[in-house]
């Protein structure tokens, strides 16, 4: 007996005409992926804690390629821009975060064009239905698949809310301070005035205890 589809059988003993049945190829967004390569679950330990952190990190992630198509967005980008999974593959610019908090779009072209990180800080957020606004410090960089080989651009948006309103109470503080310390030294002039003042009236009033002090003078007649 004779086997026409070769490519879906591979073979395990030919003298007693064994055969293992081999998957198909799938399509993945990178290609076409071997069948006899290891399955996702035996990839890599490495590969895997990778993906997971940058999934399930705090860090707000979006990657961008260089056809403008949303192709990464962690857990966090998700909820903080409500990103769906049918948004990975639309063209950023048409997504409100392309943007909204900041405008990212030509940002994000400047970098292709001239591979160098950009920064924006305090980016102030306020989220629908937050009654407080968030601030964020946002990196725009390259990405490289190798050495000047430039394959996309990365988004991170990092929250600095707590260390921006510790620094606006550190801020007020000083400027309560230092309002403080003013109306001190108002004070302390009043009080030298008035120490002054306290000063001339005591020396007047010296003066005229010795006039009330003193002998009448005797007028003497020749």
């Amino acid at each position: 007996m004779l086997l026409n589809h070769t490519d879906d059988f591979q073979p395990v003993d030919l003298r007693k005409r064994l055969f293992r049945k081999v998957s198909p190829t799938v399509l993945t967004d990178f290609g076409y992926a071997d069948s006899r390569s290891e399955p996702a679950s035996r990839e890599p330990a490495a590969k895997q804690l990778d993906g997971a952190a940058l999934s399930s990190g705090p860090v707000v992630q979006l990657a961008v390629d260089l056809a403008d198509k949303l192709k990464v967005a962690n857990a966090a980008a998700e909820s903080l821009f409500n990103l769906r999974p049918r948004d990975l593959g639309r063209p950023f610019s048409e997504l409100e975060v392309s943007y909204r908090p900041a405008e990212l779009r030509s940002r994000i072209e400047q970098v292709k064009t001239e591979p160098r990180p950009q920064e924006l800080h305090d980016v102030e957020w306020l989220r629908p239905g937050s009654a407080d606004p968030s601030y964020y410090d946002v990196s725009i960089v390259p990405l490289f698949g190798a050495p000047g080989d430039l394959i996309g651009v990365g988004v991170s948006f990092v929250d600095v809310t707590r260390y921006r309103r510790v620094r606006d109470e550190l801020a007020y503080a000083n400027t309560e301070l230092e309002r403080a310390y003013e109306e001190l030294q108002s004070l302390n002039e009043e009080l030298e005035t008035t120490n002054e003042e306290l000063q001339s009236t005591n020396e007047e009033l010296e003066t005229t205890n010795e006039e009330s002090s003193s002998p009448p003078t005797k007028n003497w007649r020749r």
